[in-house]
């Protein structure tokens, strides 16, 4: 019985996330363009912003775990792989 409640509530714990939606990648490309513009010309900005999307999407599955995204030290060598 306890496994039974166990595997119920993972099943309710992962039906909960959500996947990424045009809407929440637009808004994430968008973000990073703003700041990729500064630092480099706009094809390269595009080509950056793409790969860390693609990264990111990756490494959080779902979209509103992007809240932890400031802290995560991961997100820097994530970068420095899309500079390349």
């Amino acid at each position: 019985m306890r496994l039974i409640s166990i595997l119920m509530s993972g099943i309710i714990l992962c039906s909960c996330s959500r996947s990424w939606t045009k809407v929440d990648e637009q808004q994430f490309t968008g973000g990073c363009l703003k700041g990729a513009f500064n630092d480099m010309d706009s094809l390269k900005a595009r080509s950056y912003c793409d790969c860390m999307l693609q990264q990111v999407k990756k490494r959080y599955p779902d979209p509103s775990d992007l809240k932890y995204i400031k802290a995560d030290t991961a997100m820097y060598s994530i970068g420095k792989r899309c500079r390349e």
